[in-house]
């Protein structure tokens, strides 16, 4: 027995005719795309968990949606549905926000400062003169204190976006 004819002559001429039908299937797809083979599975399976946790959460909201559609209109709260622990002093929240954003940014820090005192304006309207001269020298000092400390804030912060390399000791 040769080696041409041996026993691998079947098993090689079978690769032979494997190749050969690979090649027709690519010569009838002129741009090498095989539609008819099912496709591969790339996934691992912790992609399928999450895909399925995508699906069900897309779901939910789907679904959040369609309840808020439907129920447009009928949602309706008023300032006597809320706790009145809240300190909206008979307005709505968005009267509140509203009136907060239509401050300047020192009204907004003042209020802060009052806040960190435990004082309102109302409470400092009502002190004597005196004691009102007093809180308010204590609120233009952390006003300033706090302005000195933005400016240095703000310096630093504009030396280290020149500087982005600061070697510490």
């Amino acid at each position: 027995m040769n080696s041409i004819g041996g026993a691998g002559a079947g098993s090689a001429l079978s690769g032979l005719g494997f190749r050969n039908s690979k090649s027709s299937k690519e010569s009838e797809d002129p741009f090498g795309i095989n539609t008819r083979e099912e496709p591969r599975r790339t996934a691992s399976p912790g992609s399928e968990r999450d895909y399925r946790a995508w699906q069900a959460t897309e779901e939910g909201f789907a679904r959040m949606r369609v309840e808020l559609q439907n129920s447009a209109g009928k949602l309706q709260m008023s300032n006597k549905d809320l706790p009145a622990d809240l300190g909206l002093g008979g307005k709505t929240a968005v009267e509140k926000f509203q009136e907060y954003m239509d401050k300047s940014p020192a009204e907004k820090m003042r209020d802060a400062i009052l806040a960190e005192m435990g004082l309102t304006q109302e409470e400092l309207d009502a002190m004597p003169p005196e004691q009102q001269e007093a809180v308010e020298k204590e609120i233009a000092e952390r006003f300033q204190q706090k302005m000195e400390m933005q400016a240095k804030e703000a310096e630093e912060e504009r030396q280290a976006r020149e500087n982005p390399i600061n070697i510490q000791a």
